[in-house]
């Protein structure tokens, strides 16, 4: 029996083991399916009901899938094939996504800019080299005196939080104000928290973007600041 968690309902979890699928497969299209290469994963909570995940990715040695948001808080349990296993669900798990799919080092974002005319533009944070893995921090130019430069992070477990209050989010230790934390609309599961980078930040190279829902601390990911 395994073991994961905390989760929240509606969020991307990872169950990591043996024998879980009999092939490796990704899902085709959005919305993911409940079935991925022959493989589904249910959930069950006190009212005793199955309820089937959607699966995003399946493989023998993982699962990347997206809890059931009808979950009551609570103990649940899941089952895969012939593993089972136990999860605590809570409103908030909050975890943000890195570029290199690891929970840690560059973030996975994207740079807004407001320009001064009211045109905007978009660019990444990380810069990837065709190998897995190695995407490294591309240097955000925080010197236009007239450019709002805003941060988009990308993460899941955070929709379930109450007011914007409730999510406190710090850039080199500096607090900032989010001013939206919650469902990316285009992947069921995935969250989205914007924050705006001061200008205080420029020069300052990497940074560690610290993220707490309600009290609950996520991973830390890291942006680099020209």
């Amino acid at each position: 029996e395994r073991s994961i968690g905390p989760l929240a309902p509606d969020s991307i979890a990872s169950v990591y083991g043996t024998n879980l699928a009999t092939s490796t497969a990704t899902a085709p299209a959005v919305p993911p399916p409940t079935v991925l290469a022959g493989t589904s994963l249910t959930f069950s909570d006190g009212s005793g009901a199955l309820l089937p995940a959607s699966l995003y990715f399946v493989s023998p040695g993982q699962v990347n899938a997206v809890v059931p948001a009808q979950l009551a808080a609570g103990a649940v349990t899941f089952q895969i094939g012939d593993s089972s296993g136990a999860a605590t669900l809570a409103a908030v798990a909050p975890g943000l996504f890195s570029a290199n799919n690891d929970g840690r080092g560059p973030a996975a974002a994207i740079i807004g800019r407001l320009h001064a005319d009211g045109t905007t533009s978009s660019e990444p944070t990380v810069t990837c080299a065709p190998v897995a893995g190695t995407c490294a921090n591309a240097p955000i130019d925080l010197s236009s005196p007239s450019d709002q430069v805003y941060l988009e992070l990308f993460g899941t477990g955070i929709r379930g939080r109450g007011s914007l209050s409730d999510v406190r989010v710090s850039v080199g230790g500096i607090l900032v104000t989010p001013t939206y934390a919650g469902p990316q609309p285009q992947y069921p599961g995935m969250d989205q928290v914007n924050i705006p980078l001061p200008k205080t930040l420029a020069g300052r190279g990497e940074l560690n973007i610290d993220l707490a829902v309600a009290g609950h601390r996520a991973n830390l990911v890291t942006i680099n600041a020209k």
